[in-house]
């Protein structure tokens, strides 16, 4: 059968305007690891983890794209006020997906450098450690934001593409500049805030550019994921 280009998404949320309340019948307690199938082992992170991108960071700004309407795509809340230089926080792939491009949330009008990292794995213990475990996937060194609840795109060509495995964990770290990048309150460290049938989006921690002290310790990201599922690889 066809596979429609959006999925469906569900938002762990009750009453708006706080998007990640806990009162949600579908909130997953993941404080337990062991009730995350995907959830991997936490306590000594490697240090030699497999690459996810073998390329050169593409350091030339482009347009949002207008052909991309065969991609998936899973939108968190863009409820979120708390302003942020950078925010870390994991895909979980229930199938094997490959991440194309992102959609950002900003408070304020600003030209900044935005920079994209990608790790194997949770981020736990690598906040503030830029070594062999992070590959830096893309930067655009002049990109304008509109404001808060205006979409930005990071168009796909800002980055190479990356894959992640059915039962997966990869980490996500986006790094801007102006600190005006917002993050929406979670309601504990490392929670589950949005899901569909394809992956779902852990909360993460907001972080002072780059790879500074942890200025937010339950911070979910708001914005949209594109990419597409096994089908289309």
């Amino acid at each position: 059968p066809t596979r429609q280009p959006t999925k469906s998404s569900s938002i762990v949320s009750s009453t708006p305007p706080s998007p990640l309340s806990t009162n949600s019948p579908t909130q997953y307690d993941e404080r337990q690891p062991t009730k995350s199938p995907t959830r991997v082992d936490e306590g000594q992170p490697t240090k030699s983890p497999t690459r996810l991108f073998s390329g050169q960071p593409s350091m030339s700004p482009v347009q949002d794209p207008k052909n991309d309407d065969h991609l998936n795509e899973i939108m968190t809340t863009y409820f979120a006020t708390n302003k942020q230089y950078g925010i870390m926080f994991e895909i979980h792939a229930i199938e094997r997906i490959q991440i194309h491009a992102l959609v950002l949330n900003f408070a304020a009008p600003a030209t900044q450098s935005i920079e994209v990292y990608v790790k194997d794995g949770p981020f736990a213990g690598f906040e503030d450690n830029f070594d062999e475990s992070w590959d830096w996937i893309g930067i655009d060194l002049n990109r304008e934001s509109s404001g808060h609840g205006k979409k930005l795109y990071l168009a796909n060509d800002l980055f190479e593409p990356f894959e992640v495995q059915k039962d997966h964990v990869v980490s996500l770290y986006v790094a801007s500049s102006s600190g005006n990048l917002l993050c929406a309150d979670a309601p504990y460290y490392r929670s589950l805030t949005t899901y569909n049938s394809d992956l779902k989006l852990y909360s993460g921690v907001g972080i002072k550019y780059a790879f500074g002290d942890i200025s937010h310790d339950k911070c979910a990201f708001s914005g949209i994921i594109k990419y597409s599922t096994d089908q289309k690889l």
